[in-house]
């Protein structure tokens, strides 16, 4: 299933994601199960070192139910906490996404909020029922974007990332690098300093989007409105950036290019 999507985001920007299939999807999570269990057999086998072992069969013993119990919770948060974690972390991907080279996505084109990640991870239980992701797959196969429930509890689709081939050839086909005056993005810097951690969370999804705004930015007459809207759905929950002044808006986009386009 290699569909393609179509996303108009509020900005009225065209987004054309290739929906990760299911193969994909599993070639991941099979990388990831492997690290999981690998995390988790680290756990007993320190444990069996240090003659712990035993707790396992002691668990119903009243001196051994805390030590048991956070056992128990140190395993849930491998098999659940792992995803909730990396996704929120790493901006959509895990291990096996990264090595897969696939991402979660929010369906309107934007990066996750935590709270997308911890709704669809919760319900990758339901999914996962009766075995082997059943439901989940079953889901899958009856929509176009490849779906399972958590994906429509929270909004978020699975994409493809660009090879590094197709973004050398979109940039090939766009101007030349940007380039922004010394002092203008000394003052940008010095009054964004969040343009760093920004910088660090973007996709290259994000920077196609951010460049698609900016070669259309003579085009438009409410370029900077567009930019501020779309830098804010960029930085997400990145504290400060909400004051970002409007008359700025383009000046900061393409500060952020050029930092992108020369890290």
């Amino acid at each position: 299933m290699n569909d393609a999507v179509n996303i108009v985001t509020p900005e009225n920007i065209e987004l054309n994601y290739e929906i990760a299939g299911i193969g994909s999807r599993f070639l991941a999570i099979a990388i990831d199960t492997v690290i999981q269990w690998v995390l988790i057999l680290g756990i007993f086998s320190s444990l069996s070192m240090l003659k712990l072992s035993s707790l396992q069969s002691k668990i119903t013993n009243w001196r051994y139910s805390l030590a048991g119990a956070l056992l128990v919770g140190l395993i849930l948060v491998i098999l659940i906490g792992y995803y909730i974690i990396l996704e929120t972390v790493m901006n959509g991907q895990t291990l096996g996404k990264k090595l897969v080279n696939i991402r979660v996505r929010h369906e309107a084109g934007y990066a996750l909020s935590f709270w997308n990640v911890l709704l669809r991870n919760v319900i990758r239980m339901i999914d996962f029922l009766p075995f082997c992701y059943g439901i989940g797959v079953f889901t899958m196969f009856f929509n176009k974007k490849a779906k399972r429930l958590g994906d429509y509890a929270a909004g978020t689709i699975v994409i493809k990332e660009l090879s590094r081939r197709k973004i050398k050839d979109f940039l090939e086909q766009q101007s030349a690098v940007i380039v922004v005056p010394f002092e203008q993005s000394m003052r940008i810097r010095e009054q964004y300093p969040m343009l760093s951690t920004i910088l660090l969370r973007m996709t290259q999804a994000d920077y196609l989007l951010l460049k698609d705004l900016y070669q259309r930015r003579k085009e438009l007459t409410n370029i900077q409105r567009l930019s501020k809207a779309l830098l804010l759905r960029v930085a997400g929950d990145i504290e400060g950036f909400k004051l970002v002044n409007e008359n700025d808006a383009l000046a900061v986009l393409t500060e952020l290019l050029s930092l992108y386009e020369n890290q």
